[in-house]
């Protein structure tokens, strides 16, 4: 051990880690040193090929190399867990550029105490490995480091992220289902991994699970991939819609989380004009704002456009809406203030406004809020 007592002792500096902790890792750093010729990143980040079934590498898992537990001190700690491979740290590698993007490290996004074979799931010549996971009580943010034995992550076509920054991020995509706690399954769809490759056979990102309700409880996500696929950018051209890359098979990851109350708040609006369009309420975490409309109820299923508006009278990226369910990207801004605006008819003038000048000239109702 003497090899990483210097290594040790600056962790020590940065966290109190409890006794068995570093019994743990102790132990897994001395199994490592054993294998000669190899470096000890090499091996931690190799947990996820055949070689699982070795004791010396699980006990490394435990030790903190790519745990998604906030039980585990060094991963908790940003200034330890820089020193410690790419496992633990891929929320700080693609906060910048994923769209939910933000400063993931300055929360405590790694909670619980994980498993390690339930962390990890191979098949087919694919890895996944869960390295962190956070939850605002909305949606579930799952970062993970994918390894292929086929590779092409290098050749994933990049796609952007901001609509009005050049911010690109690559994708690989899932097929199966996920819930929560046992709950309902619901299915991937649409659903992928943003991040970006290592190298060619390497990629890390995170995905994005929301879910129809809030909880504030803490749970655990069960995530059942059953497809793992991404495109070549050198085949873009191409007629088939098939992508370059596709693997069926069967890969389970169970992820316990601690839902972040500290970080967001839900507003009560219940604001309406004369012809009953309004906003129900407005939930903000670091990473997203969801609003919820009121519509009249013979309108309910038609369409309808919120554009939302910061502080600085920037507009916020809209996702998604669905229902009286509209989500915006935060994108690392701190919100302390907003200006909702809302339209009766989907023309996308609202929508496409970039100030609040064109926005106010598509509105029907709009309402301001301060945080």
């Amino acid at each position: 051990m003497k090899k990483y007592e210097d290594f040790i002792a600056g962790l020590k500096q940065d966290a109190d880690p409890p006794k068995s902790v570093m019994a743990k890792y102790t132990e897994a750093l001395d199994n490592i040193e054993q294998l000669a010729g190899q470096k000890k990143g090499e091996i931690i980040m190799s947990a996820g090929r055949k070689v699982r079934g070795n004791t010396w590498i699980k006990a490394a898992v435990v030790a903190g190399a790519f745990i998604a537990g906030g039980s585990i001190f060094a991963l908790s700690n940003p200034v330890a867990a820089s020193k410690l491979p790419i496992i633990g740290r891929i929320f700080e590698s693609v906060e910048d550029d994923v769209t939910y993007s933000g400063d993931y490290s300055a929360k405590n996004v790694l909670q619980g105490k994980a498993d390690p074979e339930l962390v990890l799931a191979e098949d087919n010549g694919i890895t996944i490995t869960a390295s962190e996971v956070y939850s605002d009580g909305y949606s579930v943010y799952l970062a993970a480091e994918i390894k292929s034995e086929k590779g092409g992550f290098n050749n994933i076509p990049s796609h952007y992220t901001r609509r009005f920054e050049e911010t690109v991020s690559q994708s690989v995509f899932a097929g199966g289902t996920w819930s929560v706690d046992g709950g309902k399954e619901e299915h991937l769809s649409n659903s992928y991994f943003e991040g970006k490759a290592v190298d060619d056979h390497t990629f890390i990102g995170m995905m994005k699970l929301d879910q129809q309700q809030y909880s504030e409880a803490d749970g655990t996500l069960n995530l059942k991939i059953s497809d793992i696929y991404y495109d070549d950018i050198s085949e873009e051209v191409s007629e088939s819609i098939e992508p370059a890359n596709r693997f069926g098979g069967a890969w389970n990851l169970s992820v316990p989380y601690s839902v972040d109350k500290q970080h967001c708040r839900e507003i009560s609006v219940n604001q309406k004009n004369k012809d009953g369009y309004g906003i129900e309420k407005v939930f903000v975490s670091p990473y997203q704002v969801i609003v919820f409309s009121d519509v009249p109820s013979e309108q309910y299923y038609e369409q309808y456009e919120v554009a939302v508006f910061d502080q600085d009278q920037q507009p916020l990226e809209i996702r998604y809406g669905y229902q009286n369910k509209t989500i915006f990207a935060v994108q690392g801004r701190e919100i302390t203030k907003l200006h909702i605006y809302m339209s009766d008819e989907l023309t996308f003038d609202l929508i496409k406004a970039v100030d609040e000048n064109e926005a106010a000239q598509a509105e029907i109702f709009d309402v301001q809020l301060e945080m």
